[in-house]
């Protein structure tokens, strides 16, 4: 009896020993705790920052802004139906447009979208307008000797786009009309002495911040046409 109960007692604290160690082998860690020093955000404003090139990347900062979002939601409560439909079968050549001067060649965009744009300009308190180019647009944040102290200056631009479009293509679009303008961004303005030999003591140093709010709108009674809107914010800080 003995040199059979043995043999049993030794195969039973075996298998419990292996339990014991699958066991550690298995056990949940703890979460890591969040890099406080890490600032990237998501969403649109991260996705339009990640299709800029190098140097426009240096000059801009991607940062979420809520109120975009609202301004934006504002905006496209002018852009009914037939608004929708019309600009589709126009204008949605598979291009991305800028609803301002840019708009085509041929025309402006339709009334709607424009007071659109200005709701958004007005929601966001931006200081261009949509009879302004993109170029004249972005000039707007040149530093002046009558604006060269204003704190928070901004451009709101509104973009539309086929509703189908991958958003991601979208962004890289729109990232080709504004890079060059990012880029072009003054970093400081020096003020001039009476003789007009500028003063270093006097040297404004400036950043940019860049928020993008997105949404759809699709017509599920007209055969699923759709329409991307786009808001892009960039203030002078």
């Amino acid at each position: 009896m003995k040199l059979k109960t043995f043999p049993s007692l030794l195969l039973a604290g075996v298998m419990a020993i292996s339990v014991l160690a699958g066991c550690a082998t298995t056990s949940v860690q703890p979460e890591p705790t969040p890099d406080e020093d890490d600032t990237q955000v998501s969403g649109y404003s991260q996705m339009l920052y990640n299709q800029l090139g190098y140097s426009a990347r240096k000059k801009v900062t991607a940062q979420d802004d809520t109120n975009l979002n609202n301004a934006l939601a504002v905006a496209m409560g002018f852009a009914a139906g037939n608004t929708i439909a019309g600009a589709y079968d126009d204008f949605m050549d598979g291009d991305t447009h800028v609803v301002n001067w840019d708009w085509t060649l041929l025309t402006l965009a339709p009334d709607s979208l424009q007071n659109g744009a200005r709701a958004l300009i007005d929601e966001m308190s931006a200081e261009n307008n949509v009879t302004m180019t993109t170029a004249q647009t972005f000039g707007v944040l040149d530093p002046t000797l009558a604006n060269y102290d204003d704190d928070n200056r901004n451009i709101s631009m509104l973009f539309v786009a086929d509703g189908l479009k991958n958003k991601n293509a979208v962004m890289s679009e729109i990232a080709g009309m504004i890079n060059r303008e990012i880029e072009l961004l003054e970093d400081d303005y020096d003020l001039t002495n009476n003789a007009g030999i500028l003063n270093d003591s006097m040297n404004t140093d400036y950043e940019y911040t860049m928020s993008v709010a997105a949404d759809t709108i699709t017509l599920t009674a007209d055969h699923g046409k759709s329409m991307t809107f786009v808001a892009v914010n960039i203030a002078r800080i």
